[in-house]
């Protein structure tokens, strides 16, 4: 599998919309552009978009799982050019600065070690896994419960402090409600299986 450098952006949005009739965020506030990362979408949304980026390009993508996530991540903890201990407000989990408050255009500029943008303070991104206690002990590759009422987020959004944009960060929120507080930080980033 690979694991994308970016968020799915505004711009691929928009191409699944115009090419399906399917739902449109509203765009406008936190920075929102083309290549800036989509926010706005529920869990189900982000299904709906799977099932059609499969379709369009005959390839197999889904959400990752948390602990896909969160492996990935570790790597955005050690940058190019310095180590972080901590998330540092505006810096969206990168070196460039960002007004607290907006997205950040996806760039070449900085990545973590293995090539990855914004996975820490960008957007909070949807996983797979349903929300459940961790069970005790050491695991591999742990597959969250098998059913539940929400749906875990990853990775902390440009408007939180900095409780939350860590590797260990971790939110949930509801599979299908639009109208949930929260939504607009709410974003993705799909795996491509190999």
């Amino acid at each position: 599998m690979t694991f994308p450098r970016n968020a799915v952006t505004v711009k691929e949005w928009d191409a699944y919309s115009s090419d399906t009739g399917g739902y449109s965020p509203e765009k406008g506030g936190h920075g929102i552009g083309d290549d800036r990362a989509v926010v706005n979408v529920t869990w189900c949304d982000v299904q709906a978009y799977i099932k059609w980026i499969n379709a369009k390009t005959n390839a197999t993508y889904r959400l990752p799982t948390e602990a896909e996530w969160e492996y990935s991540h570790i790597a955005s903890e050690v940058t190019r050019r310095k180590v972080r201990s901590k998330y540092e407000p505006g810096h969206s989990g990168s070196i460039s600065p960002l007004k607290m408050g907006t997205t950040k255009e996806n760039d070449n500029q900085v990545t973590n070690k293995w090539g990855i943008f914004g996975m820490q303070g960008l957007v909070w991104e949807w996983v797979h896994d349903w929300h459940g206690e961790y069970d005790s002990g050491p695991q591999i590759d742990p597959k969250g419960p098998s059913s539940g009422v929400w749906r875990v987020l990853r990775g902390g959004g440009f408007l939180d402090n900095t409780t939350n944009p860590r590797s260990t960060g971790r939110f949930f929120g509801p599979p299908d409600d639009r109208n949930c507080s929260g939504i607009s930080l709410f974003g993705f980033r799909l795996l491509r299986e190999l």
